[in-house]
């Protein structure tokens, strides 16, 4: 592309000092502005979805999601990169655009297994990867699917006694959550049950009945949405329970999967929090943190063997509100200091438009004032629905999340794109933080449609200096010398809506980035 000079809109510098980057700002380190979103080059689908989200021991970022009816396994380098995940060599998967799909439509020992949506990952301690999802088994029954890889991402034939590296759980068992006992046995959680597996990927019959422990369903009519082992090897599941008003539930399971009757009342928590709609969408060890949503409330609650603990919050429930917007928390990480960091996405009541929500919490379960604003950060990225599923810590104390953020596909209209996206925590584990450029960046109309003004607040811009507009894939879309401090930029008409960042570099090197959205003119 070739340079375009800067139409000059004031001939002197504003230069303002920036600080260190506060807790909850995004790593300009990671991606294009923290952010990497991908759509795999996968070219009948348009809804992608990133599910789950983990360090691998390996330092990269390994997740699990979905492409439409295909499920997903991506993984990316620390700077945001995707791996090629070359080592992959197995039937019923194939590789796209640096992704690995199970085909969603192909014939295996056990049965004919479609529509498969990867939702959990966990590693061993070997290193070998479990991953577990839903599928629709000889076209009509719902059931997970358990598999394992290697650490080098081959898959493992060992596990699940057939020789392919998967197993197919019982009937109406749609898994949304994996665990690894110290024994090496695995726990699928499900909508209405645990399962138990043993290491090498068979049911464990000694495990509840026939290695399935049922979550009763009279007279509270729970619906798990997450499962918990504690490290005395109990298990607690959580979610809501139905006919409405829905309310939030809780129970617990002794290591052998009976029903731990001293948890709760008769081994079962189920009581409002407030408001009309309870449920618990992630849960946390330690002193047993329940995260999820009360009506248009993000809600944390802490419990002590089976009751609300209230020392924490307002009587062992924090909530937080924003006028006008419904606030849902869907997963949470502990940081190493004892504070709590939810994940979700705020919006309207339609729920057309959500954006990613972080919030921190300190140990007491107020909200954090270090963190983002008032301890809360909200991201756009598209007009339409942004959300984070799941949040993560690295070892070096970093933020990384994954989800969806809308987008325009020239062919196919508005779906989503595979979101991971990297925070600073302000946490110095085992690495310090790179100190903050001093540069920033100002960009306005954002949304924009038919130009756009930026001013760079900071040093002055050096004579190798250039602004630069880059797309979500981080391709370069446009470079403009640097001549001035303040200037404007007439915007393509045939650039997609979604949204697109715009660098400041000195020589190769990046010092100051923004993001901004274009609207349809």
């Amino acid at each position: 592309m070739k340079s375009k000079t800067l139409c000059c809109l004031l001939a002197t510098y504003l230069l303002v000092n920036i600080g260190a980057a506060q807790p909850g700002t995004l790593d300009a380190n990671f991606g294009v502005g923290g952010i990497v979103g991908r759509s795999f080059k996968f070219p009948s689908e348009k809804w992608y979805e990133g599910h789950a989200v983990l360090e691998a021991p390996n330092g990269k970022i390994l997740t699990v999601g979905n492409a439409s009816n295909n499920g997903v396994i991506a993984q990316f380098y620390t700077n945001g990169a995707t791996d090629t995940l070359s080592n992959i060599n197995y039937w019923g998967f194939f590789l796209a655009g640096g992704a690995l799909f199970f085909d969603g439509y192909t014939h295996f020992q056990l049965g004919h297994v479609e529509n498969p949506i990867f939702n959990a990952v966990a590693v061993q301690p070997d290193g070998k990867i479990v991953i577990v999802g839903k599928i629709l088994y000889e076209s009509s029954n719902q059931r997970y699917i358990l598999f394992r890889q290697n650490e080098d991402g081959s898959f493992d034939p060992t596990f699940g006694g057939y020789g392919i590296g998967y197993t197919v759980g019982p009937v109406g068992t749609p898994g949304h959550s994996v665990a690894i006992r110290p024994d090496g046995k695995i726990l699928v959680g499900n909508n209405s049950s645990i399962v138990r597996h043993l290491a090498n990927g068979l049911i464990d019959s000694t495990f509840a009945t026939n290695g399935v422990a049922l979550i009763n369903s009279s007279p509270t009519n729970c619906v798990a949405r997450t499962m918990l082992l504690q490290p005395d090897g109990k298990i607690v599941v959580a979610g809501n329970s139905a006919p409405s008003p829905f309310r939030p539930s809780l129970a617990r399971f002794n290591p052998n999967g009976t029903l731990d009757i001293g948890f709760g009342n008769n081994g079962y928590f189920v009581e409002n929090f407030t408001g009309a709609y309870n449920s618990i969408e992630s849960l946390l060890n330690g002193q047993l943190l329940a995260i999820g949503t009360s009506s248009d409330k993000l809600v944390v609650a802490r419990f002590n063997n089976g009751q609300l603990d209230m020392s924490y919050g307002e009587n062992g429930v924090a909530l937080v509100e924003i006028a006008g917007k419904f606030l849902i928390g869907t997963s949470s990480a502990l940081q190493t200091d004892g504070k709590l960091l939810v994940a979700g996405y705020a919006g309207t009541q339609d729920m057309v438009a959500d954006d990613y929500l972080l919030a921190r919490f300190t140990t007491e379960g107020l909200l954090d004032d270090s963190f983002g604003d008032g301890g809360l950060v909200i991201t756009d990225l598209s007009p339409k629905s942004d959300r984070l599923l799941d949040v993560a810590m690295q070892q070096d104390g970093k933020i990384i999340v994954t989800g969806y953020a809308g987008k325009e596909y020239p062919a196919n209209g508005w779906g989503t794109e595979y979101i991971v996206a990297r925070y600073l925590s302000g946490l110095e584990v085992g690495t310090t933080e790179k100190p903050a450029i001093p540069n920033k960046l100002m960009v306005h109309p954002n949304p924009a449609s038919d130009f756009l003004n930026f001013q760079l607040h900071g040093q002055a811009p050096s004579s190798e200096a250039v602004f630069r507009i880059i797309n979500l894939d981080g391709r370069v879309l446009e470079t403009v010398m640097a001549a001035a401090p303040q200037s404007s930029f007439s915007l393509p008409s045939d650039w997609a809506t979604g949204m697109y960042f715009l660098q400041y570099l000195e020589g190769n090197e990046v010092k100051a980035v923004e993001k901004f959205i274009i609207t349809k003119k």
